[in-house]
């Protein structure tokens, strides 16, 4: 039986859309591998997909360490080099908490936050397709 192609995540293309949603409910600094397997896992499915527009799905996961930030970073760091765009979207309470504390994120959707976010998948689709980050 063939491996599994991604340990951290589900991709998707919906109306010209990468959505990546990412599987794990706790994405924290106890499994050391984590950060890179994941960041390579995202970086992948965009190379694969040839995607320039990309949704972060954060609907299922409950915890969040500060290592994670890397994988989202990096992501958004090749989209910005690519005039690519990027958006997170099902946003947890306690993760839109971590990531507004952390200025990741603003309550007003500033241009000047590091992410735009939606409040789920289909909306940030939606929005991408709009032009609207």
């Amino acid at each position: 039986m063939a491996e599994p192609q991604f340990r951290y995540l589900a991709p998707r293309v919906e109306q010209d859309v990468l959505v990546l949603t990412i599987t794990h409910s706790q994405l924290r600094s106890t499994q050391f591998d984590l950060p890179d397997v994941l960041r390579d896992e995202m970086l992948r499915a965009v190379a694969q997909a040839q995607a320039n527009k990309v949704v972060v799905d954060l609907s299922r996961v409950e915890q969040l360490g500060s290592a994670s930030f890397r994988p989202l970073l990096s992501l958004r760091r090749q989209l910005h080099e690519a005039k690519g765009q990027l958006l997170l979207a099902g946003l947890q309470p306690d993760i839109r908490d971590v990531f507004l504390v952390t200025r990741l994120i603003d309550e007003q959707g500033s241009s000047l936050a590091t992410f735009g976010v939606a409040a789920d998948a289909a909306t940030a689709v939606m929005r991408l397709n709009a032009g609207q980050t």
